[in-house]
């Protein structure tokens, strides 16, 4: 789809060829998300209990059970920490093709990426941060009007940011792309870029902001409002605090995922828009600057690792309850 688009936009032939293949692969990833949704729904899961809780049993594993829990917990460590060392090893030498070990050590890589590519780093943390922007002034409130109101139509706002999920990111893009070239040039303008981030990841914002309502009792909001205080002050001096950790916990996810976004972005950007995703993804389409794209990822591994801590160190419970089951 991408190569039909992207690099035969004039043939409408091979374009039209290339957004068949995205409403198709759009109908499949709806219909699984439909599916899988009216499956959840079916099922109510009761936790019962006769007096006082008790920790469940524990097993204790065979030798064999224990060797296979190893080995199965190595495999997957390899298979996870094959990706930085890797890109690590290119990103810290000159050239390593055939080699075992790279032989020649060098910064050039990330000096080529601060001196000829700044721009890249630039336009990942502003459109990221605009995406973000977008994303806590909507999302907020949308959180709020699910689960603290009884608006008329908050399921069907529900199911429609959630239904993004089902969309690829290329469908994204395109749909983007073909709406807003004509009529609303928004297309040719780079604010397209931060909104088509915001609107790809919001529905993990929402569900983080959704999650975070539903930890805050009511009655502390109700307690305020019943001794004369306003809903804004009630929202300010009672609320606010009190989803402030669920919501920091979004918001640096939501960076994360905006950052490292390129399914989207690749059919959007123009000359001067790119970022580190989109770099990585040219200068190894070049054939002969894999250094300089194992130098990007490596960076952006670099970032999201540092970012992933800080959601670690505030999270607490907010992860877990992010995707449960809902309140009314």
């Amino acid at each position: 789809a991408y190569i039909n688009i992207a690099y035969h936009f004039t043939d409408m032939h091979r374009k039209y060829m290339g957004i068949v293949a995205v409403v198709l692969s759009s109908l499949v990833c709806i219909a699984l998300f439909l599916l899988a949704r009216r499956w959840v729904e079916k099922k109510k899961y009761t936790g019962l209990s006769k007096g006082t809780t008790s920790e469940g049993r524990v097993i204790e594993p065979g030798v064999l059970m224990k060797v296979s829990a190893y080995l199965y917990m190595i495999f997957i460590a390899i298979l996870v920490l094959l990706i930085p060392v890797v890109l690590g090893l290119a990103a810290f030498s000159r050239r390593w093709v055939f080699e075992p070990l790279p032989t020649y050590w060098t910064l050039d890589n990330f000096r080529a990426i601060l001196q000829e590519s700044p721009l890249l780093i630039q336009n990942t943390f502003v459109f990221s941060g605009l995406a973000l922007v977008f994303g806590v002034v909507f999302g907020l409130p949308a959180a709020y009007l699910i689960v603290r109101t009884r608006v008329p139509g908050k399921d069907a706002l529900d199911f429609m940011i959630t239904l993004m999920l089902a969309f690829p990111g290329m469908a994204v893009g395109v749909s983007y792309l073909l709406a807003f070239w004509h009529g609303i040039p928004l297309a040719t303008h780079w604010i397209i870029m931060p909104i088509a981030l915001f609107t790809r990841r919001l529905p993990y914002f929402l569900r983080m902001a959704h999650s975070s309502y539903l930890q805050l009792d009511i009655s502390l909001e109700e307690a305020s409002e019943v001794s004369g205080v306003g809903k804004f002050r009630t929202f300010m001096n009672i609320s606010l605090p009190l989803l402030l950790k669920g919501v920091l916990v979004g918001v640096v996810m939501f960076f994360v995922m905006a950052f490292q976004e390129i399914s989207t972005a690749i059919f959007l950007y123009r000359g001067g828009w790119e970022t580190l995703p989109i770099g990585i993804f040219l200068n190894w389409h070049r054939g002969m600057e894999f250094g300089i794209a194992a130098a990007m990822a490596f960076l952006m591994i670099v970032i999201t690792f540092i970012l992933l801590l800080i959601i670690a160190r505030i999270s607490g419970g907010i992860l877990k309850a992010a995707w449960g089951p809902g309140g009314t």
